[in-house]
């Protein structure tokens, strides 16, 4: 349902509960079968009219019409679900103050791993779903975020002909850093005793999870990685060199205290052509599952919105 059109029955119930005296109540504002302040069940309440697939869309509850909003197509890693990507990074709890739209969907494979042209062209019509409801004069930036194979996907699809011209930014959360970088031999945790390759199809010890060439469309790029997971960060960046950036700057630590503790080290480089952010957060004493905590995720968030944005709307 288009957004204009839903808010103009809000108004109109709004109208009638004021006539009514108050004995009324209105209904809570819902787009594209999802509630804003619902927290459903996998795979959630958004639809999908083509295909009739499910997933996840979030958005604030006083929303208004013509208001700017920020969009994230968040996807989870392989085997995970949506439901478990929005623990993984829970920009749930940031919709009102930063004016978020988040959609989360699930892969339709069986192994739920992001692959083939059937997934693609699902995460397309969503982001048009999101377009069309919120309205494309609306959407103030666009980013593609995921975790793991999920992070690997979206730094696939960003330079696509559909993303090229309408995503703003790439968020990797342990997924592929544009550049390379060395697997601990531990990254899937430890390995049971005389087991020489852990789990079964993972990549070997010293592999380098990077994503080359260099990508061919501009974007603001952000990664994250935990201490576990690699065996140092990379103190320069093929992206930062397209960009003819300066010098990495390290900036203040994130550190976080509930639910959990965590410090992560925020390393950006300084003045890159066009304003484009490129930057990485590196999680210390964190594995590949470790979730992003609570300050890591507004960090991240203040990132991405302080990044240049308007592709949508330029197109």
């Amino acid at each position: 349902m288009n957004f204009r059109l839903l808010f103009t029955r809000m108004l109109a119930i709004f109208g009638l509960v004021l006539a009514c005296g108050g004995h009324a109540f209105a209904e809570p504002l819902r787009i594209a079968g999802s509630v804003c302040t619902a927290q459903p069940a996998e795979p959630g309440e958004a639809v999908e009219p083509q295909s009739g697939r499910k997933f996840y869309l979030e958005f604030p509850c006083d929303l208004q019409p013509g208001e700017k909003v920020n969009f994230i197509l968040s996807m989870h890693g392989a085997g995970g679900t949506g439901a478990r990507m929005r623990n993984y990074f829970p920009t749930g709890d940031y919709l009102q103050r930063y004016r978020l739209v988040v959609a989360t969907p699930t892969s339709a494979t069986t192994s739920r791993i992001w692959n083939g042209e059937a997934d693609d062209v699902i995460l397309q019509r969503i982001v048009d779903l999101v377009f069309e409801n919120f309205g494309k004069a609306n959407i103030k930036t666009f980013w593609l975020a995921g975790h793991s194979q999920g992070g690997i996907t979206a730094t696939r699809l960003v330079c696509t002909p559909f993303f090229a011209n309408k995503a703003d930014g790439l968020l990797s959360m342990s997924g592929g850093r544009i550049g390379k970088v060395e697997y601990v031999p531990d990254f899937f945790g430890p390995r049971p005793p005389g087991v020489t390759k852990w789990p079964p199809g993972a990549p070997d010890p010293g592999a380098k999870p990077s994503v080359e060439p260099t990508p061919s469309c501009d974007f603001s790029f952000i990664f994250t990685t935990g201490e576990k997971e690699i065996t140092g960060l990379p103190e320069t960046s093929p992206l930062a060199q397209k960009f003819a950036c300066g010098a990495r700057v390290r900036k203040a630590d994130i550190v976080d205290t509930q639910p959990k503790a965590g410090t992560s080290e925020v390393f950006e480089y300084s003045k890159c052509g066009g304003g484009r952010l490129v930057a990485d957060m590196f999680r210390r004493g964190k594995s590949h599952g470790d979730g992003i905590l609570v300050n890591e995720t507004e960090a991240l968030l203040r990132m991405m919105l302080s990044a240049p944005s308007g592709k949508v709307q330029a197109k």
